[in-house]
């Protein structure tokens, strides 16, 4: 039987605030460069680590019961993941492009249900002053981008809602009487010929699920990246499609602004695709990746990765080291 001996946290991508390199305590440049390709950023010998909250400026790490920040945090990231006063776990909230916040919050009529909150800002929040409020099933996580948030139930059921005017962010249709600034399910990712699904994760316009059966589906509103076609980003809709990561079973998907990371099962292999303007994408000083391109950190013996993390502009790979 194998045991965890250590995690490492790898890290590429946007570091103008010195926001992904938490290898040294304060860091003395005065102006932090981007790194171009992954580098070993966090080393933890007992506890898990995990990537909670990476904004524009700044990135909050879990490591056990240890929470780390660095670079220069946002208001959501210190008023809610930092203090008291955040009365979610970070799973179950968070904050769109355009300042809008959601929330799974504990009904209090029956601990089998989840009153899915919108609010209009973090202060609407703070206050308790939704402006909608459905009641639903338990929430495993909700994840937000631009415009749009979606929240995965313990089903593996999909909900999603947010502005109308980017309807293809949602993955479904206003057609249907559901109006799409409230919470309702998915109905295209119910019924998948591989399971319901288990992991979402969503970034700039697009969102990306993961079934059971580890099979990866993406959706979102179309927008063109550059003059280059680049794959999945001009050929996604808002119609939940199954996408081809060349023939792999998928473990895990992270999405940030107009590029996405994907975490092959067996082997373990990691594809990225999209922009790589700040390196985020770890392939050096290429602009972007047009189809899925593999990226090789270079591990030691018994090392693999494990999942993968997506902020902004900047990218996360956790990897651990396994001894018999």
């Amino acid at each position: 039987m194998s045991r965890v001996d250590n995690y490492e946290l790898w890290a590429s991508g946007l570091n103008a605030f010195g926001q992904i390199d938490f290898a040294t305590q304060h860091n003395s440049e005065p102006l932090p460069k981007d790194w171009k390709t992954f580098q070993r950023t966090l080393i933890s010998s007992q506890d898990d680590i995990q990537v909670v909250h990476s904004s524009f400026s700044a990135t909050l790490i879990r490591r056990g019961s240890e929470e780390l920040v660095r670079g220069d945090p946002c208001t959501f990231m210190k008023q809610l993941m930092l203090s008291s006063r955040c009365r979610n776990s970070p799973d179950h909230i968070a904050i769109a492009s355009n300042d809008k916040v959601a929330a799974a919050e504990k009904n209090a009529a029956d601990d089998t249900d989840t009153d899915l909150c919108t609010y209009s800002s973090l202060h609407g929040y703070r206050a308790r002053q939704h402006q909608t409020s459905v009641q639903g099933p338990i929430i495993q996580k909700v994840v937000a981008n631009r415009t749009s948030f979606h929240a995965l139930t313990i089903n593996g059921n999909v909900l999603s809602w947010g502005d109308s005017r980017y309807e293809a962010c949602m993955g479904r249709s206003h057609g249907d009487g559901r109006p799409l600034d409230s919470p309702s399910i998915i109905d295209d990712l119910i019924g998948l010929p591989t399971g319901p699904i288990r992991k979402i994760a969503s970034g700039g316009f697009l969102t990306a699920a993961i079934t059971a059966g580890d099979d990866l589906y993406v959706w979102g509103h179309h927008l063109k990246q550059g003059p280059v076609e680049m794959k999945l980003y001009d050929e996604v809709t808002g119609n939940p499609s199954s996408v081809d990561v060349n023939g792999y079973d998928i473990l895990d998907v992270a999405v940030g602004e107009g590029y996405a990371l994907v975490l092959t099962k067996d082997p373990r292999k990691l594809f990225v695709i999209g922009s790589n303007s700040n390196g985020q994408l770890g392939i050096g000083d290429s602009w972007n990746a047009n189809d899925w391109t593999e990226v090789v950190l270079p591990l030691g013996c018994g090392q693999k990765m494990v999942a993968v993390y997506a902020g902004y502009k900047n990218s996360f790979v956790l990897v651990e080291k396994n001894t018999k």
